[in-house]
């Protein structure tokens, strides 16, 4: 019973450091201000006057993770030579309970020279995550982790309930350690009137999708989790309602946080501005074209979009167009932009699997055309 709540109290820790400073709404997401970035926690043996350099150099270093996004940074910049004493840049230093020291770092010295290295800083706006985990327990038992406590849809009990709650703790870590923003569903009744531990465990992308609109979210990580690790726990992602499945292993733990990385690069690959002021360009295809008028209208949208530079007709075959957009904002904002318009539906694709090295595969957007006229 103390173990349980141990593990229900780093829980809560690890949302409350995710969480605190942001400007969150329950259930509409689509992105949050991630304002706990530039604070960590450290595991500590030592007094507070026996501290060593050692810690704030490793405080450094997973904050430079979290604010550029690279979590191989040490590799491409040398961080002992731009920060050469770590401990200058300390704004709050506490002993915490667990044996644990907090940091807080002064992001705008930090900030100041990575820019004047022309390292790319990631805004602190990120999109937010929704994951779908189920969970098979024994063969009987079946779970779908909640934001609160796992539900259970079948069977009397989850045999490992202390082992299924622990998954979060190590997917809060892993992400915050990424500086990945999630959150978990409800499982609430609305929850359950549109998806079920079959959808979830089947992969039906229909219902998944469906469900998580709710959420207001364009990124999703489904779980399929086998506590026994007799056979293997299968991790698929949507992105802008495409799917791409990240990763097949037995091992939970190790998994989970696998998953949690591969997600972490493919968001990073999509809203990371390499270059502020680069022209990046988009395949957009459009379906249910069928008339002159309704490219005249799909037209007529695209120029009324502030964000788009300019666009151009690259093909056109069937009631299919293919333009080319030329944009300077990330891909979340186009997405985003292009989805507001009443006339087009976003178009759900089964994408080959993701490449482990290779996060970035969603190379154009799918829409269809609604025709309102009857």
């Amino acid at each position: 019973m103390d173990f349980r709540n141990s593990i229900n109290e780093k829980i809560k820790s690890f949302i409350l450091i995710f969480l605190i400073g942001s400007t969150l709404n329950p259930i509409s997401l689509l992105s949050v201000e991630m304002d706990s970035l530039y604070t960590v926690e450290i595991s500590n043996h030592l007094t507070q006057s026996n501290i060593s350099d050692s810690i704030y150099e490793l405080a450094l270093k997973k904050i430079l993770i979290r604010i550029t996004g690279n979590e191989t940074i040490e590799k491409t910049i040398d961080i002992k030579k731009l920060f050469p004493n770590p401990k200058l840049y300390v704004r709050q230093f506490k002993l915490i309970e667990n044996n644990k020291i907090s940091i807080t770092l002064d992001d705008e010295a930090i900030e100041d020279i990575l820019r004047l290295s022309a390292v790319k800083i990631w805004s602190k706006e990120r999109p937010v995550t929704l994951i779908w985990i189920a969970i098979k327990s024994d063969g009987i038992n079946r779970e779908i982790l909640s934001s609160t406590e796992g539900i259970i849809v079948s069977g009397t009990h989850p045999i490992s309930l202390i082992d299924n709650q622990t998954i979060k703790e190590f997917i809060f870590e892993a992400a915050l350690n990424r500086g990945i923003p999630i959150r978990f569903p409800e499982v609430d009744k609305t929850d359950l009137q549109l998806i079920s531990f079959v959808d979830i465990w089947g992969g039906f992308s229909d219902q998944i999708i469906n469900a998580s609109k709710r959420y207001n979210v364009q990124s999703i990580l489904v779980g399929r989790v086998r506590n026994d690790e007799l056979t293997n726990n299968f991790w698929t992602h949507y992105l802008f309602n495409h799917r791409g499945e990240l990763i097949h292993e037995k091992e939970i733990f190790g998994s989970s946080f696998r998953a949690i990385n591969i997600l972490s690069d493919v968001i990073l690959d999509n809203f990371l501005l390499q270059d502020e002021n680069k022209v990046k360009e988009k395949n957009l295809v459009i379906s249910g074209m069928s008339s002159i008028s309704s490219l005249g209208e799909v037209e007529s949208f695209l120029s009324s979009m502030d964000i788009i530079n300019n666009f151009v007709i690259e093909s056109i075959g069937g009631d299919k167009v293919q333009f080319k957009l030329f944009y300077t904002v990330d891909d979340f904002e186009l997405y985003e932009s292009i989805r507001s318009s009443e006339k087009l539906e976003e178009i759900v694709k089964q994408e080959s699997e993701i490449s482990f090295n290779s996060s970035k595969i969603y190379e154009k957007f799918e829409f269809s055309f609604k025709d309102m006229v009857q």
